[in-house]
């Protein structure tokens, strides 16, 4: 039975080892920009809460005299609250560690990938394991994060009293919107991961056999 990895060639060594410490660094970045978001969302005076959907928007007034604009009108707004509840701060910061959860647990995943990669042996059961996680982080953090930023957003609705359902122009009271992308994402992991998980088999296979 032979250990030796496959080789690698340097330059793909170098490219990969540069690939996981910049992938390292991201996921770095990502808890610590985790760190400052939750020291400013929990003592600032102010939060700025984006993505408020107005409902029966007007049209805006400089477009009014454009012959050739037949509709136009404003989709959403960007508002900073001033002394924010406890529950708007809560549901803020929540958003923000599912991204951060999501961004530090992919680029992680890569990070480690990469240097297996390099090491020359990619298909190994950590590798299949981080990128296992990486995939659920995806897929429920993205989720999840949707579901906490539109609870901040139908709390400060709810707080300025603004919800319109008739024909006043005003928010849009809506508690969970997404694009489902990191349900996407999250699935293209989880075939990497099978990839891995069937090279990891095929390696141990042709291992036995020399």
């Amino acid at each position: 039975m032979n250990d030796t990895p496959p080789a690698v060639s340097r330059a793909d060594r170098i490219v990969l080892i540069v690939v996981a410490a910049g992938a390292a660094l991201i996921a770095l970045a990502a808890l610590v920009g985790l760190a400052v978001g939750t020291i400013e969302t929990t003592t600032a005076t102010a939060l700025e809460i984006d993505g408020l959907e107005l409902a029966n928007p007007s049209s805006p007034e400089f477009l009014a005299t454009a012959g050739q604009v037949s509709e136009a009108r404003y989709q959403d707004v960007t508002l900073t609250l001033t002394d924010p509840p406890a529950a708007v701060r809560a549901f803020t910061w929540a958003a923000r560690l599912c991204a951060a959860l999501v961004t530090a647990g992919v680029a992680g995943s890569v990070a480690w990938l990469a240097w297996r990669t390099a090491s020359g042996r990619p298909f190994v059961r950590s590798a299949r394991v981080a990128v296992t996680v990486a995939a659920i982080v995806m897929i429920r953090g993205g989720l999840f994060g949707d579901l906490f930023s539109g609870l901040a957003r139908a709390e400060t609705v709810t707080l300025l009293d603004a919800d319109r359902s008739g024909t006043e122009e005003g928010f849009l009271l809506t508690i969970f919107e997404s694009d489902f992308a990191s349900v996407g994402w999250g699935l293209t992991l989880a075939v990497i991961a099978t990839v891995l998980m069937l090279g990891e088999r095929m390696q141990k296979d042709t291992e036995g056999l020399v």
